[in-house]
């Protein structure tokens, strides 16, 4: 079944700009500071599973350790009563500019007040990953129409490139 997708680029030019979510008591958010492919894979498909992702459906388990293993990758993964709430992906392929790579909340977890303070999380550290000097490049692409009024995006930047390959 074809479908007609647009993809907009949310970005984030000063930290001055972030409006924070508070950060929840119950909602614990950790950096994998080892890379794991295997898990990038299964947050992957987790997460993406309501929104049909699929472009990295294919991959060789090479081409994963290859992006995760990357100077500038890093991965977090947010907890509830441990399980597996959501994950987010900062990718900074030049040293400057940050990009959240993917981003998401597993299924169980939509509609329960964790993607307000998870993104807010996301874009922090895209400000204190030091050498940062643009951050929150986003590229959110919806099968319909977004969620926000015509006009209403914030900046809307076509610079920006999706790096997901």
């Amino acid at each position: 079944m074809d479908r007609t997708c647009t993809t907009f680029y949310l970005e984030m030019t000063a930290s001055a700009e972030l409006r924070e979510k508070p950060q929840r008591p119950d909602l614990q958010i950790v950096e994998c500071e080892v890379p794991q492919p295997e898990l990038n894979r299964f947050l992957y498909a987790l997460v993406g599973k309501a929104w049909e992702w699929g472009d990295l459906d294919r991959w060789s388990d090479e081409q994963w350790r290859e992006m995760v293993e990357q100077d500038g990758h890093r991965t977090w993964v947010a907890y509830h009563r441990g399980a597996i709430a959501g994950y987010y992906e900062l990718y900074r392929p030049d040293g400057r500019n940050v990009e959240i790579r993917y981003f998401g909340l597993a299924g169980a977890f939509m509609g329960l007040g964790f993607g307000g303070p998870l993104l807010s999380h996301a874009l922090r550290s895209a400000w204190n990953w030091p050498g940062t000097s643009a951050s929150g490049c986003i590229p959110v692409t919806w099968i319909t129409r977004p969620p926000w009024p015509a006009g209403n995006q914030g900046s809307v930047s076509t610079n920006c490139a999706s790096s997901a390959a």
